[in-house]
């Protein structure tokens, strides 16, 4: 009888023990969520990155230790808010709770660099660097965190660079990668590199991907700052044949960007033309 009492109650533990860790991993779910929610339906808001920050501290708080997707959610949310300085705490914050940070983790921290007022271009491109040290292999979307960066703060050269790195590790370049660096080139007024790239695009040097309409768009940002109208009018005639007049519909960011390089220029008769051909 002994013997099975002392059975039942390591049965009744056991049964406990199973109960109190299945009731954890719902609680961690829960706040994951929660946390989660917070950044997704925030708008990038500091409101909503203040929240996720207070349910992250009732969790601490509950005892509960958070897991990765918990962090990754939170890293997530301050990236959302542009907020680099605590994302990149964050992933040492991991580290020393014996969580290690993974792709998820390092492509939020590298995002919230790119959405940093001033974007945080150095710290995105360290992080990248690291990936491999913390045994992880940098895939497309690592790339293409990094190269958001490089794009947000007119970094051309360090775009090109990880373009041509890509190609070197053979991780395939995308769209979203290519449409990147052509923005680093608008940004960083690199007209000539800008035209390279797209053609290159245009040639199926980057696979499947073919130029869409913010391709062409940021080319002719590019074009457009650096005065060349001749050349701007040449890819807008160019990017209406390929893509369709209606493609450019839906946005006038072409005909915007060279009327404004019109107007700088005081092409006046030029500037007329391209209005008539916008339909408000």
């Amino acid at each position: 009888a002994g013997g099975a009492g002392a059975g039942a109650g390591a049965s009744a533990s056991a049964s406990a023990d199973g109960g109190s860790s299945g009731a954890s991993a719902r609680n961690v779910f829960v706040y994951a969520e929660a946390i989660r929610a917070c950044g997704a339906l925030g708008g990038g808001s500091a409101e909503a990155a203040d929240r996720a920050l207070d349910i992250f501290a009732q969790m601490r708080d509950s005892g509960i230790a958070p897991s990765a997707v918990v962090y990754n959610a939170l890293i997530s949310a301050l990236g959302g808010a542009g907020r680099a300085d605590e994302a990149l705490a964050l992933l040492d914050e991991m580290a020393a709770d014996g969580v290690p940070p993974d792709l998820v983790s390092l492509h939020a921290a590298i995002g919230a660099c790119a959405r940093a007022a001033p974007p945080r271009a150095d710290a995105a491109l360290a992080l990248l660097r690291g990936m491999r040290a913390r045994g992880l292999a940098p895939v497309t979307r690592s790339y293409n965190a990094a190269l958001a960066a490089c794009a947000a703060a007119g970094r051309w050269s360090d775009a090109e660079r990880l373009l041509d790195e890509m190609e070197r590790a053979r991780v395939p370049a995308d769209l979203i990668s290519v449409n990147c660096a052509l923005h680093a080139a608008a940004h960083a007024g690199q007209w000539r590199p800008a035209l390279a790239l797209l053609a290159r695009l245009e040639a199926g040097d980057f696979g499947r991907a073919r130029p869409d309409v913010a391709s062409y768009g940021a080319a002719m940002q590019a074009v457009a700052a650096a005065g060349e109208l001749d050349v701007g009018f040449e890819l807008l005639a160019h990017t209406t044949a390929t893509l369709g007049a209606d493609a450019l519909a839906s946005t006038f960011v072409h005909h915007a960007a060279l009327l404004a390089a019109c107007r700088a220029a005081g092409d006046d008769a030029r500037a007329r033309a391209l209005l008539s051909l916008i339909h408000i």
